[in-house]
């Protein structure tokens, strides 16, 4: 109810400035064009918007779709949020679960172990010679 009283007054408006042939002055929405100009109500009546209330009615428009996206993009941002939490998570727990799971125990017998000492003293041994050799 209180839309349509303000549009009556707007519409109103536009009648008495185009009777007083005043269209100019003051702040008005519409600009009466054609109709009867003493009923402001009537069906009869043409009226156009004026450019800076269309300007008004776009700039509106933008403001209310960057509201729009604004709210997604809070909506994403938790979301972003949450996996990255959730990632966080999962990679400090993964080391874990694979130490637990995959780890398997190795045991060296005393022949092994003797091999392998061996093959560790003769290398070495190589290695000495040959520094020993470049000294002279």
């Amino acid at each position: 109810e209180w839309e349509r009283n303000i549009i009556d007054r707007h519409f109103s408006d536009a009648c008495y400035r185009y009777r007083s042939s005043d269209v100019t002055k003051g702040d008005t929405i519409f600009f009466f064009i054609l109709g009867n100009a003493l009923q402001h109500y009537s069906n009869e009546n043409d009226y156009i918007i004026n450019i800076d209330s269309e300007f008004k009615y776009l700039d509106f428009q933008e403001l209310q779709f960057a509201r729009q996206n604004a709210k997604e993009a809070k909506k994403l941002s938790w979301y972003a949020i949450f996996l990255a939490i959730l990632a966080i998570i999962v990679s400090a727990s993964i080391p874990f679960l694979v130490a637990r799971k995959v780890t398997q125990n190795i045991t060296v017998d005393d022949k092994q172990f003797e091999k392998l000492y061996e093959i560790i003293n003769s290398e070495l041994t190589k290695i000495i010679e040959v520094q020993e050799s470049l000294k002279k």
